[in-house]
């Protein structure tokens, strides 16, 4: 006796499979069809090019509109780093340092020292170092401003140093947190309250 090798897909069944496959495929290539360079690919005829729903002619190779970046439902893709723009150094204005932070309560400890954001009499800058300071809380990647000395210096992660490499020309002089974003304290189980914290020690790296 031969072993029963199982139930085999009928002639339907194949052809059902096929249509799936091809339609998921296609499918696919619809939804990337303004990512990939298809016309490459040797793809071009399977994929028509996206129209404006608003109607009216196509835009012409070499026409402006058909170039702007803007356009709605573009994903702009990048095949290399943005080129920075060239280095140079930091000039003062006023005796007013200009310095960039984003939203991040680590980033509290400059505000406290400055006194603020803007530049003031009070600043611990400017009785210990005799400038000012202005902070400008921001979450734009202004590392070419930063590079080419639009501003004295911005906070942000170490990473950033990594992915822009050489093109940075710039000092880091401090770190002053370690933090990935899930900071947490240990404590003993009857600690339930921060409050509770009063008058204890905390260890810290």
């Amino acid at each position: 006796m031969t072993p029963d090798q199982g139930p085999r897909p009928t002639a339907l069944g194949r052809f059902l499979s096929f249509v799936l496959v091809a339609g998921l495929i296609g499918l696919g290539l619809w939804m990337v069809r303004d990512r990939l360079p298809l016309e490459q690919l040797g793809l071009g005829g399977l994929v028509a090019p996206s129209t404006d729903d608003g109607g009216g002619d196509a835009a012409a190779p070499g026409d402006d509109a058909a170039d702007d970046e803007g356009s709605a439902g573009t994903v702009e893709v990048l095949a290399e780093m943005p080129r920075l723009d060239a280095a140079a150094p930091y000039e003062p204005k006023d005796g007013v340092v200009e310095i960039e932070i984003s939203e991040y309560a680590g980033y509290a400890g400059l505000i406290a020292a400055n006194g603020g954001l803007a530049p003031n009499e009070n600043s611990l800058f400017t009785k210990n170092g005799g400038f000012k300071v202005k902070l400008t809380v921001s979450e734009e990647e202004s590392w070419s401003k930063l590079n080419r000395g639009g501003i004295a210096a911005s906070t942000t992660t170490v990473d950033v140093l990594a992915v822009y490499g050489r093109q940075f020309q710039v000092v880091v002089p401090a770190q002053i947190g370690f933090s990935r974003g899930a900071d947490g304290i240990d404590v003993l189980t009857g600690i339930k309250r921060i409050n509770q914290l009063t008058g204890k020690v905390v260890a810290t790296a």
